[in-house]
This record gives C-alpha cells, sequence and structure tokens, in this order.
C-alpha cells in the first residue's frame, strides 16, 4: 500500500483529492483549504533510485490560491 503524500493535512476534512494517471505516471491533487486559503498541490509518484527502488511522492506543483480569493470575495 502506498500511503497519501499528505495524510494528516486531510484528517479533518477540509481537503478535496483526486487520483489521476497520465503518460507520465500517478498523480495525486489535492485542494484544500490552509490558514484560510485554499492551496492547490499536484504530486507525481516516483520510483526512487536513491531509496531502494520504493516509491515515493514528490511535490511537483503547490499553488496558493489566496490572490483569487482576493479578487472573487465570496
Amino acid at each position: 500500500m502506498i500511503k497519501s503524500p499528505v495524510e494528516s493535512k486531510i484528517d479533518d476534512g477540509n481537503g478535496v483529492l483526486q487520483l489521476g494517471k497520465s503518460e507520465k505516471g500517478v498523480y495525486f491533487v489535492l485542494l484544500m483549504k490552509d490558514n484560510n486559503f485554499p492551496q492547490f498541490q499536484v504530486w507525481l509518484l516516483n520510483k526512487s533510485s536513491s531509496c531502494g527502488g520504493q516509491v515515493e511522492w514528490a511535490l511537483k506543483a503547490n499553488i496558493s490560491l489566496e490572490a483569487i480569493m482576493d479578487n472573487f470575495p465570496l
């Protein structure tokens, strides 16, 4: 079993997650609220040669959506 890269951040129910697959591999996407502003993260599952061939999640994008929320308040 492969664990979520951000398991502790989604335990409180403030996150929406999605798994996906492309030609480059398996992706984990998370949209969550962090410090009252939404964050968007994209993780890619990699096979690491430095860890004896084990798989690990690599963070590819970490985007704060604070500016969008400032421009479009709810």
